[in-house]
Parts: structure tokens; C-alpha cells; sequence
């Protein structure tokens, strides 16, 4: 593969497992959940939308708190008009490194209630934690809905700094929505992220975007202000939000979108 572009890197993973002939199907959501996950082409079964974001976790200088989000679709019926939908959906988290080493597996399971108001899809998001030590990791994200007997695949790359060694440093970023979604286990990342986030990126006329993310400096020195810039692009690749803040660690939030008022 030839790539002609100074901003982007090629990497490749050296593991892979193949079914082996005459294997059995999986005997249960577990069984499938480790099926797919050692697949490397994604499955489509299940339309998923993943995030990642690392965070400081206060006295484990060697491990950061990756938070998970996996937004999921969801199809409503019309039958479904105005009733209550309880879902379930079990979800793996599998983390990488670049040369294919697992590093880290969690299993949830996110329990949303939805509310069918029209024919259509609706998105919930789903939550997990890993923690994972300094370095690039890429996430394989596997769930399963209970309810549509269905299992989808989304990958997602970390990048978890080494916040013990650096004098100033920042977490990832994490998307947080108003009003939000379902989501679930909310209690799971309740001490990582300060907001509820999303891994949604495609917002209505009237939703309140905010990116929330952590600034951390060496606790030897005076706490000191940072000079934040702000800069975001729309899907076409313009510049809509050009700004800057300054801030004093630990903790920031920036809005990246107010809702517009009706003219």
C-alpha cells in the first residue's frame, strides 16, 4: 500500500485467529462476543459508533483510565409508537497494542430503556472502562443486542500518555450532549469523566454540544494557568470554531455548540 501524505501513518497488526474447520457456532453471547472480536473485518450486524478517551487515575502513576463510549442503533418499529423499549446489550472491550498483543478485555452489560416515538432508528450509547499503562492501543469493540439478536464490531485507537513523567499534560477528549441519550452503566465512569459522554457526532439543530477533557500538572511545582486554543472543523473540513481560553489545571470544559434559537 503506497500512502503519499506527510499526516497520515500506516500500521499493521501481526495476530489474527481463524475459525477452524468444522468449528461449532457459539453457545452463547459470550462465545459470540470472543467469536467476532478475533475477527479482524469488522461485523456489520449491529450499526455501532465507538470513542475513547484516557484519563489520570490519582495514585496509579502506571495506569490510565481509558473511558469507552459505544453509541449504538437501535431500529424502532411503527408498532412501537409511544411504548418503553428495554434494551439490553453486552458489550467487549479487547485492547491492542500496534503489534497485536492483548493488553486488556472488559465485559459489560448496558441496560437502556427507549421510548419509540416514530418509524425509525433511535441511538442509546454504552459504556466501559480499561485500564491501560502508557502507549498506542487499538480498541476492538464487540456487542451484542439481546433483544434483535444482533452483534456488531467497531475499532477504535487510544493513545494513552504517560502522565506520571510529563510536567504538564491532558487527557483525550470526551463529547458530552444536551438533552443526551440513554446510556448505560452511568456509575461506570462517574470518577473518570466529569460530564456523561457520547460517542455521537452528528447533532440536531437544537442539541448543546460540550468537550470536556482534564489538565494535569507535576504537583511539585505551583499550579500554574494554561493557554488553551480551540479549533473545529465541520465535516467538509472548514473551520467553524476558532478561539482560545486560559484555564488553571485541573479540570476544563470548552462548549463547542450552543443551540441556535428559532428566527
Amino acid at each position: 500500500m503506497l500512502v503519499n501524505r506527510e499526516d497520515v501513518e500506516v500500521r499493521t497488526r501481526s495476530s489474527y485467529l481463524a475459525p477452524k474447520p468444522g468449528e461449532k457456532p457459539p453457545a452463547n453471547t459470550r462465545q459470540e462476543l470472543q467469536r467476532v472480536t478475533a475477527d479482524p473485518i469488522p461485523k456489520a450486524g449491529l450499526p455501532l459508533r465507538g470513542a475513547a478517551a484516557a484519563f489520570m487515575i490519582p495514585g496509579e502513576p502506571g495506569l490510565a483510565a481509558v473511558a469507552v463510549s459505544l453509541g449504538v442503533t437501535q431500529p424502532i418499529d411503527y408498532a412501537a409508537t409511544g411504548a418503553r423499549i428495554p434494551v439490553t446489550t453486552e458489550l467487549r472491550v479487547t485492547a491492542f497494542t500496534t503489534e497485536g498483543d492483548r493488553k486488556g478485555m472488559q465485559d459489560e452489560i448496558s441496560k437502556v430503556t427507549l421510548r419509540g416515538g416514530r418509524r425509525g432508528d433511535t441511538g442509546y450509547d454504552a459504556f466501559a472502562r480499561l485500564d491501560l499503562p502508557p502507549g498506542r492501543f487499538r480498541l476492538r469493540i464487540a456487542a451484542h443486542h439481546e433483544e434483535a439478536a444482533r452483534t456488531g464490531t467497531v475499532m477504535v485507537d487510544v493513545i494513552v500518555p504517560d502522565f506520571a513523567k510529563e510536567t504538564a499534560s491532558m487527557s483525550g477528549v470526551v463529547i458530552s450532549t444536551a438533552p443526551g441519550r440513554p446510556s448505560a452503566p452511568r456509575d461506570l465512569l462517574r470518577d473518570v469523566v466529569a460530564v456523561v459522554p457520547t460517542a455521537q457526532r452528528d447533532f440536531e439543530k437544537f442539541d448543546f454540544a460540550t468537550a470536556a477533557f482534564d489538565l494535569y500538572q507535576d504537583g511539585s511545582r505551583p499550579v500554574a494557568a494554561a493557554d488553551i486554543a480551540i479549533r473545529i472543523r465541520d465535516g467538509h473540513g472548514q473551520v467553524v470554531v476558532n478561539d482560545s481560553m486560559r484555564k488553571r489545571p485541573r479540570s476544563v470544559s470548552a462548549c463547542l455548540q450552543r443551540p441556535r434559537r428559532p428566527s
